[in-house]
């Protein structure tokens, strides 16, 4: 099989266009993927989520996250309290700033995912869509399993 044929070259083609198409978008919201990132993981955790459990969530180290949540809640996209249980722990929540930024982004991506699936039959995206989910799910237990050993 040639390689470009392969799931794997397909799904890195795909995050490459997608990720080309979302920086100018991002740049315009006064974003950078990074910052996104941080903020899409912020929205899809709990409310108040702790920054450690936002730095598991994305797979880096607290420390690592750090900086860019600084740089977030000086812009203002971010608020970061202490934890009333426990002094060394920060959470994390949007700002209305960071809500319409995210919102802005999103709202594009999704215009833009439209458009992309014009020619696409149902049955057709459906199919991708499942096998899509199935290789994440696999994908999501090596990646716990990795971790764990």
């Amino acid at each position: 099989m040639d390689v470009s044929e392969s799931l794997t070259a397909q799904a890195g083609l795909m995050n490459e266009l997608v990720s080309h198409l979302l920086l100018p978008r991002l740049e315009s919201a006064g974003l950078t993927m990074s910052t996104f990132e941080v903020l899409s993981a912020i929205r899809a955790s709990e409310k108040g989520a702790s920054q450690a459990a936002i730095a598991r969530r994305m797979g880096v180290r607290p420390p690592t996250l750090s900086e860019t949540v600084k740089v977030l809640v000086v812009r203002g996209f971010v608020n970061q309290t202490v934890s009333p249980d426990d002094s060394r722990s920060k959470h994390l929540t949007l700002t209305l700033r960071g809500h319409a930024a995210l919102r802005k982004v999103l709202t594009e991506l999704a215009n833009a995912e439209v458009l992309m699936k014009e020619g696409i039959s149902t049955e057709d995206l459906q199919t991708a869509i499942q096998v899509l989910k199935a290789c994440n799910k696999t994908l999501a237990q090596m990646t716990n399993e990795a971790t764990i050993k």
